[in-house]
């Protein structure tokens, strides 16, 4: 009788090998999964990740399957799954109960995942582990030195004035980042459900925060909006982590000019390349980001699950 598929935490000695599952596709090559592992492994040791909450799903010692929880400031964490998955979605839908109900222990509050488009398995074991899908992201790039991204916008208006992130402006910065997502089309579904607090936490964790990289604009009278930026360790690259408009500042060119003085601050920084990601049913978002030269690369479904414990 042949043994059932169990799920358990990777031992010390299953590590290499269940890291080469989560972190690279199978369909390509072993010496370059290999190398990808050891790049994943140098990268996890600057960040301080731990490799404690790695998990697999496994027949005796043959792994089948495994994923990496990876918590960060602001009470979430990320799981990091194979692709494609080989197992059925029954079993991937236990492990990524007993994976959540694990890390809800530990106090964190959201499990993510970013799944591949195509991979219809996986969603569906999500869904069956009480995972709820929030959007269909749409991951982009753009050349700083391309045209479109050099090219000059209009003198903004006198009254407008910039500032960075500074502890004594806090909370302006959290007043603007949580009035801007009412009506927002970007991940609607989580408009509101979380803590803005841990919101801010998740946001100064992504990538290098710098607060000469976070910009709040106003004018005269009021909080006009605001852009996030981080650079990539070890990379010429800086992400644009959040771009937000108050509601009733929307439809005057700020957005733009948002955009645009992010776009300067990654150049002066020397970075070549800025990204993001945007939900791929916010139309004016993808409208605005195309206007200055960023392209698609890839699209991510992005699934969730709360701890609705008391």
């Amino acid at each position: 009788m042949l043994a059932k598929p169990t799920v358990r935490r990777a031992q010390p000695d299953e590590r290499i090998a269940a890291l080469r599952l989560a972190v690279t596709p199978a369909t390509m090559p072993a010496l370059e999964r290999d190398r990808q592992v050891a790049a994943f492994l140098r990268y996890a040791e600057r960040l301080n990740w731990s490799l404690d909450r790695l998990w697999v799903i496994a027949t005796g010692q043959r792994l089948h399957w495994s994923a990496l929880a990876i918590p960060s400031p602001g009470r979430t964490a990320m799981l990091l799954v194979p692709h494609p998955p080989r197992p059925d979605s029954a079993i991937i839908a236990d492990a990524l109960s007993q994976i959540s109900e694990s890390l809800f222990c530990e106090d964190v509050h959201l499990v993510q995942l970013l799944l591949m488009e195509n991979d219809r398995t996986t969603a569906t074991a999500a869904k069956d582990a009480e995972f709820e899908s929030i959007a269909m992201l749409q991951y982009m790039k753009c050349d700083l030195n391309s045209a479109a991204a050099m090219s000059p916008i209009d003198a903004p208006p006198s009254t407008w004035r910039w500032e960075h992130y500074h502890r004594d402006r806090h909370p302006a910065f959290r007043d603007v980042i949580a009035a801007s997502y009412q009506g927002s089309r970007d991940c609607s579904a989580l408009a509101g459900r979380r803590d803005i607090e841990d919101v801010i936490a998740g946001h100064k964790a992504a990538g290098e925060f710098d607060r000469r990289h976070w910009l709040l604009l106003s004018d005269a009278q009021n909080l006009l909006g605001c852009i996030l930026l981080a650079r990539l360790p070890q990379r010429a690259t800086m992400e644009l982590v959040y771009l937000g408009v108050l509601p009733t500042h929307r439809g005057r060119g700020i957005g733009q000019a948002l955009l645009q003085k992010g776009l300067a601050a990654a150049r002066n920084s020397r970075c070549d390349t800025l990204t993001l990601a945007v939900d791929s049913e916010n139309a004016p978002a993808l409208r605005l980001y195309a206007s200055v030269g960023f392209t698609a690369r890839e699209r991510r479904h992005a699934l969730i699950r709360f701890n609705n414990s008391p």
